[in-house]
């Protein structure tokens, strides 16, 4: 009976899943960043590599001076003392 529960519950899953990719596709970062410099998107998540990527959007909209960076903390001791936080490469 368990085993029975569990595939049922893997087909549910996997029917959602096929439904929610439907109606929102996966995106590249060149889609958020396309977004981001048509002024389609207020925000978005990138280092400060990124303006060269805004920058090569055709008819781009945003000013190089108009582009800032958040600091993303991580809960991790003595971050608050080492800088601005601006990505990682794995």
């Amino acid at each position: 009976l368990t085993r029975k529960i569990i595939k049922i519950s893997l087909i549910y899953i996997s029917a959602i899943l096929a439904q929610f990719q439907q109606h929102y596709p996966k995106k590249s970062v060149s889609d958020s960043m396309e977004e981001f410099a048509l002024e389609k998107a207020a925000m978005v998540q990138n280092g400060n590599w990124a303006w060269s990527q805004i920058a090569s959007v055709e008819d781009n909209k945003v000013l190089e001076e108009n582009v800032k960076y958040l600091p993303l903390y991580m809960g991790i001791d003595g971050e608050e003392s080492q800088g601005l936080c601006i990505g990682t490469a794995f």
